[in-house]
């Protein structure tokens, strides 16, 4: 990694919505190639209000990674996507929606869900396992 690179990587905040987001925290970690990252876990559910709201905008991500299954409802995802998308403090941030419920190999399940998350305004939806990489999520970052 170049020195421009690594400048360019100092500082990313990135915000978790996953009830097990410290272990992906931990697993986003292990893939990070020596970049500063903040991340914080924030749990979304089953209430999204305006407190929550403002503890993302405090932390001033460039990039939130959404889990579909919050309460272990598959809407539970797309209704925080729906109102990040609605706040006018967040909707510029990008949202990747990594769930297991998406797969590499099979689309057929979860094609209408994938295409309901990007109508919503998802910058991707991408499956959980495998994990994606460091480079794939990073590509969704935006400075802001």
């Amino acid at each position: 990694m170049s020195i421009q690179e690594r400048e360019k990587m100092m500082g990313k905040n990135i915000v978790f919505c996953d009830p097990m987001g410290e272990y992906y925290e931990k697993l986003f970690l292990q893939k990070t190639p020596n970049a500063e990252i903040q991340l914080k876990s924030i749990t979304v559910a089953p209430f999204f209000d305006g407190a929550i709201a403002k503890e993302i905008v405090r932390f001033n991500p460039g990039l939130i990674i959404l889990e579909m299954l919050l309460q272990g409802r598959e809407t539970d995802g797309l209704e925080v996507l729906k109102k990040i998308k609605a706040s006018q403090f967040l909707q510029s941030i990008p949202v990747v929606v990594c769930s297991h419920l998406f797969s590499e190999t099979d689309e057929s399940c979860s094609k209408q869900l994938r295409q309901r998350a990007m109508d919503l305004g998802a910058a991707a939806v991408l499956p959980k396992f495998p994990y994606p990489s460091y480079d794939k999520l990073m590509s969704y970052y935006e400075e802001s």
